[in-house]
């Protein structure tokens, strides 16, 4: 049953990315085929780890690093040839989003140094560098409270089902992918009328 929770989203992400790639983009057939390969591998491998930290409680540090080198190599292609999502209408910016990823890690590494692990743990400092790759300046906040708030949401129906809020542990990397499945797949131009009405900016 959570195998299949944890991979449904697959699905729609995939017809997605096919749409926007192979229907509306203008990029040449390799380039189509580039990104399409290297978006369902990154997202399926989050999957995976995903699902590998619910069942196992850790994850697989080779497919970490694996992770991370794909998010990297992907940025790097956008810098020489960017792409427009169909749900953005923006081009997306291979430094910007290393540099999240880069900012977004060293903050989580900070806070893994001061609490000792006992907040979070060091393999989430490689997630959240995947998220700022993946989703960039302006989507990375959406998906950080996305993230936290179903984090929260779930460790708080835990505590009533077990009726103690002492030694609540969940896994934590089933609610970054959700971060960033729902990031990822939101206009940052939509984000940004949200945030406009919220702050009166």
């Amino acid at each position: 049953m959570a195998k299949k929770i944890i991979f449904l989203p697959t699905l729609p992400v995939s017809i997605l990315l096919f749409y926007n790639l192979f229907v509306i983009s203008n990029i040449t057939p390799i380039e189509k085929i580039f990104y399409f390969v290297i978006l369902i591998f990154s997202f399926f491998l989050l999957a995976f780890l995903a699902y590998e930290d619910l069942k196992e409680k850790e994850i697989s540090a080779s497919l970490t690093y694996l992770l991370v080198a794909v998010a990297v190599v992907y940025n790097l292609i956008l810098v020489i040839s960017p792409i427009e999502f169909l749900w953005d209408g923006n081009y997306v910016s291979g430094i910007h989003n290393l540099l999240m990823g880069i900012l977004a890690g060293s903050v989580i590494f900070l806070m893994v140094r001061v609490s000792k692990e006992k907040a979070i743990g060091a393999g989430d400092v490689f997630l959240f560098f995947i998220m700022g790759a993946f989703l960039g300046f302006n989507k990375f906040l959406f998906g950080f409270y996305i993230t936290i708030l179903s984090a929260t949401a779930a460790a708080l129906i835990y505590a009533i089902k077990k009726k103690t809020i002492k030694n609540i542990r969940i896994p934590f990397i089933p609610f970054i992918y959700l971060g960033i499945i729902i990031g990822f797949f939101t206009s940052s131009n939509y984000l940004f009328q949200i945030l406009e009405k919220v702050f009166n900016f």
